[in-house]
């Protein structure tokens, strides 16, 4: 008997080392799997390419969706223990079903028609396999970037190294020959990427006429990135699907955060999210309604116009999208425009700690 548990004891003991080799290979995997699918996103989007390479890429885009998915069930059956007590639990269940059902209708409806049912075609859409993709590949990067605060790295090199990969991130991003009109120097797009990130407003380019919507979308993301803080972003994404954080790393984002509860890290992270994305929201929706139909730009623009301008004024940008500012003539004697930026620029030079203790 005594002999049975011992081989019992050997055999659950090499289940445990190939979980722990295992998990740290699919981790890996993952970790450079997910870079790997937003470079080739950024690669498709930021040139022009042709039928046939879209479709390449659509075909690794698929293969990417099946990997990610084993990869999540390997991590389940090894780590089920430690997963089942994360927060994000059901949210990793959930996600895990959504790769498996877009996965299944792309086999099943390999060249879907207009005649089939919107449920086939929003599993089988272009855009939710892109986000998918990029929210999956978004979540495990920041995983691996909240791992770095375990390895000694004080949080004023860690909040400086974050703001320049961002800032390095962004430029190349406004290189790509999609985000612009014409060609612009290594050094311009430095400039803008880092004012962006910094929300100094300082432009060397004109952004309504050098940028396309997609460089100008591109600055609107640095300036949102910049205003709330990179590591504030990749906290909320990994917290949100772990189960605890360390005492280092509550100490290190209680810094980085400015925060003297130590016990509501969380808390406090989930606060500053949804603080901004609810004012800029609101903004956004009176900024609309003020220029709806009093510009000569269509529906789709206006609505990119209003959450640019929410997000530029609430960050203290300074940065618009039309030729001559705020004062062009689309503009210049809207007064519920300029009302509205200007109460957003208040309330975000006031910051969260004001807003909350006034709350």
């Amino acid at each position: 008997m005594s002999f049975l548990n011992y081989i019992l004891y050997k055999i659950r003991l090499l289940y445990l080392k190939v979980g722990v080799l295992l998990a740290f290979l699919v981790h890996l995997a993952l970790f450079l799997a997910s870079v790997a699918v937003l470079l080739m996103i950024v690669y498709e989007f930021g040139f022009n390419l042709g039928q046939a390479e879209q479709n390449r890429l659509h075909h690794i885009y698929f293969w990417s969706l099946c990997f990610f998915f084993l990869a999540n069930i390997l991590r389940f059956i090894f780590r089920f223990v430690d997963i089942k007590h994360e927060k994000g639990f059901w949210i990793d269940i959930f996600i895990t079903i959504l790769l498996l059902l877009v996965i299944v209708f792309r086999i099943a409806y390999p060249h879907p028609d207009k005649h089939i049912s919107w449920l086939v075609k929003v599993f089988t859409s272009h855009a939710m396999m892109y986000f998918i993709l990029i929210f999956f590949s978004i979540l495990e990067i920041s995983k691996r970037i909240f791992g770095i605060l375990n390895k000694g790295i004080s949080p004023g090199l860690l909040f400086a190294y974050s703001f320049m990969l961002i800032i390095l991130v962004g430029a190349g991003l406004l290189l790509l020959p999609n985000s612009t009109v014409h060609p612009i120097s290594i050094i311009d797009a430095l400039f803008t990427s880092t004012s962006a990130v910094c929300v100094t407003g300082l432009v060397v380019l004109d952004i309504s006429s050098v940028f396309t919507l997609m460089g100008q979308g591109i600055i609107m993301g640095l300036i949102q990135i910049g205003g709330i803080g990179v590591m504030t972003f990749t906290s909320f994404f990994a917290l949100s699907f772990m189960g605890h954080s360390s005492f280092r790393n509550n100490i290190i984002l209680k810094d980085l955060l400015n925060d003297d509860n130590l016990n509501g890290i969380f808390k406090t992270l989930i606060n500053i999210i949804f603080t901004t994305l609810g004012i800029e929201l609101i903004g956004a929706c009176i900024i609309y309604f003020s220029i709806d139909g009093a510009t000569e730009l269509t529906t789709a623009n206006e609505i990119f116009f209003a959450v640019f301008h929410a997000i530029s004024a609430f960050c203290n940008a300074g940065f618009s999208i039309l030729h001559g500012n705020l004062f062009d003539p689309l503009v210049s004697h809207n007064y519920m425009l300029h009302t509205t930026v200007a109460f957003l620029i208040i309330f975000g030079g006031l910051g969260f700690p004001i807003i909350f203790n006034f709350y």
